[in-house]
């Protein structure tokens, strides 16, 4: 975290305790259990009943499955401290182009370019499960298309990468019922979140007011 992120987090710990203190909320166990307190006071969010439970499950098909697999490999160019970043992505981008052109050299290219341990074995990853790679590359190998070498680079928190999809395993889907509670817990902790965000941007705004204005939490 950032300088200007510990304020940002600083000035709303300052505007929530001053909330606290305006409406009595105190709690024994310091500032941060004054907060919780008066957040649990504070915001209230509807339980999802089923059929919302339901839509979501069903517009995220694609994470209610289980036993999927893919068998991978890729070249990493690593996006270092001091890294020329748009260079590193011309050699990636040339690198792809030859890969796609001569599909056997991957492996030849991987020991010579990959910034990966798994660069000395041609960049082959095995089998990977979900969960078993960062989010962005998951989406990626397990994103419905061909096999063999993906048509473009895959950027990642790591750098950029040039993957091939050896085979795919798609899984089986999990019953409706099996996931439901854990959906409404998800769909719960989404709507805290976006009531405690604007609970927070209406005390800002109530600050800045000029004083003895109104300021409404329902107006954004």
């Amino acid at each position: 975290m950032n300088q200007s992120e510990l304020l940002t987090v600083a000035a709303v710990r300052e505007l929530l305790l001053a909330r606290a203190g305006e409406l009595g909320v105190e709690a024994t166990d310091g500032p941060d259990g004054t907060i919780e307190r008066l957040l649990t006071r504070e915001i209230r969010v509807p339980e999802s009943d089923d059929e919302a439970c339901r839509r979501f499950y069903e517009a995220h098909s694609r994470r209610f499955v289980v036993d999927a697999w893919v068998d991978a490999a890729h070249i990493l160019f690593a996006v270092t401290p001091g890294a020329h970043v748009q260079a590193l992505i011309r050699q990636a981008e040339r690198t792809l182009a030859s890969v796609q052109a001569e599909p056997t050299e991957f492996g030849c290219c991987a020991r010579e370019f990959s910034n990966c341990p798994s660069g000395q074995t041609g960049g082959d990853l095995g089998r990977l499960r979900r969960g078993d790679s960062v989010p962005e590359f998951e989406q990626a190998v397990f994103a419905q298309g061909p096999l063999g070498v993906l048509p473009g680079l895959v950027r990642t928190r790591y750098g950029v990468h040039i993957v091939r999809v050896d085979r795919r395993e798609p899984g089986r889907p999990v019953p409706f019922e099996a996931v439901r509670e854990r959906i409404r817990t998800e769909l719960a902790g989404a709507a805290w979140e976006a009531a405690a965000r604007q609970y927070v941007a209406w005390l800002q705004r109530r600050a800045e007011a000029p004083r003895g204005a109104a300021v409404s939490p329902l107006v954004q």
